[in-house]
């Protein structure tokens, strides 16, 4: 028994000394080097900010609407006027009534555009160019001239006639008084549209420019009525 025992210790111990020598072989692990850890990655560095340029610093000036408009508007309140004076403080006069001078007159196209009502709808601008759309309204002069011819004939051929003929300048007064009378006849009788106004930048303000548009919608087709009722009375008509 005691032999026994003496063997079972004697393989403990060879044993636990074969585990120790293994132990001490094993290499001990070697910590990593600092070359083979991976690097943190590095931030992008800011871009420089452009330099903005001095045409981008500057800030472009406003379009002047406001102008534009006022300068349709007070053309338009000339025409109402009736005066030739104020008409050509704002647009070509001579172009607008289609005179031969400047210092010619269309009495009957001046009683015209003082009916003129209006109603200015849009502006727009630019640097030197703009347009101002308004709705431009008047007595309808196809329904005017007719009747005016008529009754102008009519009391011409009654003055020749007449044993106390009037004068040329009576006559001229009561051709303007009896226009008048056949614009009241007809006042219900109306043309209204839109037109667009085209304005031209002269310096500090703005000047607006005669179109055929303007001149027919400002006058309700006077001119191309005038036109028609020639050629009718010439014997155009079949």
């Amino acid at each position: 028994m005691k032999k026994v025992t003496a063997i079972l210790l004697a393989l403990f111990l060879l044993l636990g000394v074969t585990a120790c020598r293994r132990r001490e072989s094993l290499p001990e692990p070697e910590p990593p080097s600092s070359e083979s850890e991976a690097e943190p990655e590095s931030e992008p560095e800011p871009l420089p900010e452009p330099e903005s340029s001095s045409e981008s610093e500057e800030e472009s000036e406003p379009a002047d609407t406001e102008g534009a408009q006022k300068a349709a508007e007070e053309m338009l309140a000339a025409l109402q006027t009736g005066s030739r004076e104020e008409i050509q403080a704002h647009v070509d006069y001579k172009n607008l009534l289609q005179l031969e001078s400047d210092n010619g007159a269309d009495e009957n196209a001046l009683a015209v555009l003082a009916r003129l009502q209006y109603e200015i709808e849009d502006v727009t601008a630019l640097e030197d160019t703009a347009t101002v759309t308004a709705r431009l309204t008047n007595i309808n002069m196809a329904a005017v001239l007719p009747a005016f011819n008529k009754s102008a004939m009519d009391m011409e051929y009654n003055n020749a006639i007449s044993d106390a003929p009037a004068t040329d300048e009576e006559m001229a007064g009561r051709y303007r008084e009896l226009f008048r009378q056949s614009m009241d006849d007809n006042a219900g009788d109306t043309l209204s549209r839109s037109v667009e106004l085209r304005l031209i930048r002269n310096g500090d303000s703005w000047r607006v420019q005669v179109s055929e548009e303007l001149r027919e919608a400002a006058t309700g087709n006077y001119f191309s009525a005038k036109k028609q009722a020639g050629q009718n009375a010439g014997g155009g008509q079949n």
